[in-house]
């Protein structure tokens, strides 16, 4: 009676009753199973944490002894030249890697996304491939708790230990061309009848010296003096090319390989556009061009600075001469209102086309 009373309260039959037991144990299966796909879930959170916790190793050389610079997410890692660079402490997957050889001759490889592996060395060799190109390709693959000792040769880095810099590359190895250093050195001395200046300086181009010393004075012995020295080193190489108005040899700096900084590009656009007149626009982005690292987007966005386009042509064929990456100079034409400008800039660049 009270479980008819029961049935007829809840609404429910005896034959649905009847299956109570075995939903009670597809109930208790199936939070069985949520907790073992829950538990699962758990450790491969925890694992994964534990691996993005791990850092990775980087090492890249050259078999052929080709001497490089290593360029990592915008960072310069080694100021001299090596064959065999090892980078630690990368907490990342992938990286934007860029190869600058000591030879400028040699073009740069870049690799947008270097792959890593957390928890382990990484190592890319750089050589030739069959077409005498220089490629970086993937050698080998080490858990870190299994990398071999350090080579004599390499030089271990540590990437978070690397100062902030802007990226760019100085060459100081051979570059292929000429490297001019001029010393000058001036003495002032005091004598009991007037003053006495002395100066001297030394040149050398291509391992040929000069001294030239002027003196100018009144004579008499030098009780005291004080001496100043400035020294200057600078690798350029030159092309020379032939036309109707005779023979002009252009002189190229070799030592940028990327522009300036952004905050050095801002100084240099408002010195520019600060100056009152062309002319001293001109003469600043001139200095401007000739004394410091330079893109060709850079070139461009100063060039826009001027008004008139006669001075922008003038300009644009001064700094092709400077640029990082004359390869981008053809974009300086989309600065130009008229086809003639094009074209007398593009045919200069052909003239006096570089690497």
């Amino acid at each position: 009676m009270i479980l008819r009373a029961l049935q007829h309260e809840l609404g429910v039959h005896s034959k649905h009753l009847s299956l109570a037991p075995g939903l009670f144990k597809l109930e208790q299966k199936l939070k069985n199973n949520y907790m073992k796909q829950l538990g699962l879930l758990f450790g491969l959170m925890i694992g994964s944490m534990a691996m993005y916790a791990q850092k990775a190793n980087l090492v890249i050389f050259s078999d052929e002894g080709t001497k490089f610079y290593l360029v990592v997410n915008g960072l310069r890692v080694n100021d001299q030249s090596l064959t065999n660079v090892r980078l630690t402490d990368l907490n990342a997957d992938y990286v934007k890697a860029k190869i600058v050889f000591e030879d400028p001759l040699i073009p740069d490889i870049e690799k947008n996304t270097l792959m890593l592996v957390r928890g382990h060395e990484v190592t890319y060799n750089v050589k030739k491939n069959k077409k005498g190109q220089m490629v970086c390709n993937a050698y080998s693959d080490v858990e870190l708790s299994q990398i071999p000792a350090q080579s004599a040769n390499q030089q271990t880095i540590v990437y978070t230990n690397v100062p902030p810099n802007d990226g760019i590359v100085i060459r100081t190895g051979n570059m292929g061309g000429t490297t001019t250093t001029t010393t000058t050195t001036t003495t002032t001395g005091t004598t009991g009848t007037g003053t006495t200046d002395v100066i001297s300086t030394n040149v050398g181009v291509g391992g040929v010296g000069m001294n030239v010393t002027i003196v100018d004075g009144t004579g008499g012995t030098v009780n005291g003096s004080t001496t100043s020295t400035t020294t200057t080193t600078y690798s350029s190489t030159s092309t020379t090319s032939t036309g109707n108005g005779g023979t002009t040899t252009t002189y190229m700096n070799n030592d940028c390989i990327y522009g300036m900084s952004e905050t050095d590009f801002r100084a240099a656009k408002n010195s520019i556009s600060s100056a009152t007149f062309e002319d001293t626009k001109t003469s600043t982005f001139k200095q401007v061009v000739s004394s410091k690292c330079v893109t060709t987007k850079q070139v461009k966005e100063m060039l826009q600075l001027f008004t008139f386009e006669e001075t922008k042509l003038e300009l644009a064929k001064y700094a092709y001469t400077y640029v990082s990456d004359p390869s981008n100079y053809y974009t300086i034409n989309d600065i130009f209102t008229f086809d003639m400008s094009k074209d007398e800039l593009s045919n200069y660049v052909m003239s006096n086309k570089r690497n």
